[in-house]
């Protein structure tokens, strides 16, 4: 017996590894709350990882004013991810001869996070734009605790 098209869009969304409960309140909203809540987690992020980028900005503002989907703000945080990425395996390496710490790589890695929250904010399924968003700020941020009070208070 085949699932449900709904329960295997659910289960296959990357939140629903760490807060299953957060995919069904999502789930119960629609499209235009589940992008506010996005872009709040966003922001979030930003503020927590202390990525400054410009690209990353003109992002939040598109987001902030309704665009999503293969949008030029989105190209330029796959192009910011990369960066960052590439910055991350120099941390690693500058970790191996004792020129950086974990925590150095650990600031790196929040930022990647961060700029892929935002990338992916853009999906134009809003479930799977905040599932995908939403995981990527968790692990960010590091605060599960922190990110459900940022999405009740989108939610209100």
């Amino acid at each position: 017996m085949e699932e449900p098209r709904e329960l295997m869009t659910t289960t296959s969304l990357s939140l629903n590894l760490i807060a299953p409960d957060l995919v069904r309140l999502l789930e119960q909203v629609g499209d235009a709350r589940r992008r506010r809540v996005v872009s709040v987690v966003c922001d979030l992020a930003v503020g927590y990882s202390g990525l400054l980028d410009a690209r990353a900005e003109r992002a939040l503002a598109a987001l902030a004013a309704g665009r999503f989907g293969e949008a030029p703000e989105r190209r330029e945080m796959r192009s910011l991810i990369e960066e960052l990425d590439t910055v991350t395996w120099v941390v690693q390496e500058q970790i191996r001869l004792g020129k950086a710490t974990q925590e150095d790589f650990q600031r790196a890695l929040a930022k990647v996070r961060a700029a892929a929250a935002i990338s992916y904010a853009f999906e134009p399924d809003s479930l799977q734009a905040a599932s995908e968003a939403l995981f990527e700020a968790h692990h960010s941020i590091q605060d599960l605790e922190l990110l459900r009070t940022a999405i009740a208070n989108a939610l209100r």
